[in-house]
């Protein structure tokens, strides 16, 4: 599967996860797009849930998601994200959090001493 995942099968992924940025977290095993600008996503520790991306889909950066069969194309990119090819990246750890209605320091093993800044959108 990893091989499939690195070539382009990228709708799955791992089972673990291909970077390390300093804390334990649930990451994205599998993103599947749904009509109205929603995704359903699932973790790595079970949790699984819809997430309505429609207020997202009015910002300029995702305009392209307008754009017939786009927003359809969303994969696990890279370092664990929610992904569409050059237009835009979505914070896993901000969509776990979101789904489970937890903070930070109750999911994240160990609790960080400091923060880390994602180079990604959090809608």
């Amino acid at each position: 599967m990893t091989r499939d995942w690195i070539l382009g099968d990228m709708t799955t992924q791992p089972e673990l996860p291909p970077y390390q940025v300093g804390y334990d977290f649930p990451w994205i095993t599998e993103v599947t797009p749904l009509s109205h600008y929603r995704i359903r996503l699932q973790y790595s520790d079970g949790v699984t849930g819809e997430i309505d991306l429609s207020d997202c889909s009015k910002m300029e950066i995702f305009s392209e998601w307008q754009t017939p069969g786009v927003f359809e194309k969303v994969k696990i990119g890279e370092y664990g994200e929610v992904w569409w090819s050059d237009i835009a990246s979505l914070c896993p750890d901000s969509l776990y959090l979101e789904l489970t209605g937890k903070e930070f320091e109750e999911v994240s093993s160990p609790p960080l001493d400091y923060r880390v800044v994602p180079d990604v959108i959090i809608c």
